[in-house]
């Protein structure tokens, strides 16, 4: 037996709730994107501080498996440290930037405070609705680019590790 489908359209203040839950969330989803990348940055700075207090002792050595060892300790301790940089590094202005009341770019497009106290008195809830899909989509496409560059991240600093730990056991 069939049941028929009961749709209901949501309210415009249920949207601009849901709109506002979802920026929240994608928002949140950055600091911990940028948490973790500090985090990993801190390991990393310490695997370099290793490898410079390593590398007398290693240029010491006669063995080019240890100089190639470490020259790969090296390389994916500075991606590592590079995709980190690119996690934690602020989001700046797109080129062309609308009117609007949510991100700090959007908000400094008025030329001061009183045209834009003039335009958020003057924002239907159409221009409500239409400011946060526009920031929902742009961070999204912000969390997308932190957490491939977290993973990328990840994998060289667990490389990083690797080679420091083979050097390690390498060096007399």
């Amino acid at each position: 037996m069939d049941q028929a489908k009961v749709e209901t359209e949501l309210s415009t203040q249920q949207k601009i709730d849901l709109a506002r839950y979802s920026l929240s969330h994608l928002s949140d989803l950055i600091r911990f994107a940028d948490q973790k990348a500090l985090f990993l940055m801190a390991v990393i700075g310490f695997l370099a501080g290793h490898l410079l207090s390593k590398s007398a002792q290693i240029q010491k050595t006669n063995s080019w498996v240890v100089i190639v060892l470490e020259i790969f300790a090296v390389l994916t301790t500075l991606l590592a440290l590079g995709y980190a940089w690119k996690v934690v590094y602020p989001r700046t202005t797109r080129k062309e930037v609308a009117k609007g009341f949510i991100y700090w770019a959007n908000v400094l497009q008025y030329n001061s405070y009183q045209e834009f106290v003039q335009g958020f008195s003057n924002f239907t809830v159409k221009d409500v609705l239409d400011n946060f899909t526009e920031q929902i989509y742009i961070v999204s496409k912000i969390n997308e680019n932190k957490y491939n560059n977290l993973k990328c991240c990840f994998v060289f600093a667990v490389l990083s590790v690797i080679w420091n730990i083979i050097l390690m056991f390498m060096l007399p």
